[in-house]
């Protein structure tokens, strides 16, 4: 792979617009970007670790709670609205577990919810051009 055009690095035309559409969809490049996402970020690769190790029942059932956090969030409710919606949803024969069921962790859920919008959105911007046109 090392004496892989796109390896070593391109300058001027010498790359084709097909060539790179279709390395960005091999598993070598999703490899490559993974590695270096978690030279950038190494907290960000151990939460990403985490959440492929999870079994899938606990991740549904985060899941669950965070969609609920978001809700509350969206709507501007209180925080403690948290448990009793989770108890509200544990009457319709939703199981979402003993653990995580109070303010302090909705508050958690959503801080962790703004950041991830808030990364997510400085990304898209710093991927856009700009262009201002003025009268």
């Amino acid at each position: 792979a090392k004496d892989n055009t796109l390896f070593n690095g391109v300058t001027g035309d010498s790359i084709r617009r097909r060539t790179l559409t279709i390395h960005l969809q091999t598993q070598a490049h999703r490899d490559c970007k993974a590695a270096q996402d978690a030279q950038e970020n190494p907290l960000q690769a151990l939460i990403v670790c985490a959440l492929q190790n999870m079994d899938n029942a606990l991740k549904k059932k985060l899941l669950k709670l965070f969609n609920i956090a978001y809700f509350i969030a969206k709507e501007e409710a209180p925080f403690t609205m948290f448990s009793k919606l989770i108890r509200l949803h544990g009457h319709n024969g939703l199981k979402l577990g003993a653990t995580y069921r109070n303010d302090q962790a909705c508050r958690a859920f959503v801080a962790t919810i703004g950041q991830c919008m808030q990364e997510e959105l400085v990304q898209n911007i710093e991927n856009r051009v700009h262009c201002v046109v003025e009268k």
